[in-house]
């Protein structure tokens, strides 16, 4: 498979803790697959450290990691979501969120050092966090003879693929998960061979 067909993604949450004088900020990482989920980690932790001033967080979502968003939560503008954000792209993670709380000690920091504070605290929470690759799939749907079936399961595990549907009537319909850059060259191998219906289904990641 090509490298460009993997991305990266946490398995279980990650915590991290940076002291700064006398101010506490506590790194939380999580998997997550949806900005509800993000609001829902946050409404939790709220809960948990009522004595926390603030909760600024950052996320990236999507195989391509295209949903990007930030909040300072009432921190100087971009000294706190910026940050945190730049080391979820750092890490090379996607469906992602990082979540900073903060206790204040008494004695402001300064941009630069809110800047690094929250950063910090973000690299240490995703460092403790597990992750995995995954790779940028499509669905490809193809009909097939019964005798041809065979070859059409090797032809898909060879392009890294798996099937995820199949059925026997007539002929048989096979739906695979494929990387995406092995689609194109795939489906042209069928339509070579005369297959009938090889074709690629969009939505999928």
């Amino acid at each position: 498979m090509e490298d460009g067909d993997r991305y990266r993604i946490l398995t279980g949450p990650g915590e991290g803790s940076f002291r700064d004088r006398a101010s506490k900020f506590i790194g939380l990482a999580y998997p997550t697959r949806s900005l509800p989920e993000v609001k829902e980690l946050i409404a939790a932790l709220r809960k948990a450290h009522p004595g926390a001033v603030h909760f600024c967080h950052a996320s990236v979502l999507g195989a391509d990691g295209a949903e990007q968003r930030s909040s300072d939560d009432g921190e100087p503008s971009g000294t706190a979501g910026r940050p945190i954000l730049r080391q979820i792209i750092a890490a090379g993670v996607t469906d992602t969120a990082v979540i900073v709380v903060r206790y204040f000690g008494g004695t402001l920091l300064g941009k630069g050092g809110l800047v690094q504070a929250y950063g910090e605290a973000a690299r240490l929470a995703l460092a403790a966090a597990p992750q995995e690759d995954r790779w940028r799939t499509g669905t490809v749907a193809v009909t097939c003879p019964h005798a041809r079936f065979e070859q059409v399961r090797l032809d898909i595990e060879r392009s890294g693929g798996r099937i995820t549907h199949a059925e026997f009537l007539a002929t048989c319909s096979v739906r695979a998960e494929v990387p995406r850059s092995r689609i194109a060259a795939l489906l042209e191998r069928w339509v070579q061979q005369g297959l009938l219906d090889a074709r690629r289904i969009d939505g999928s990641r």
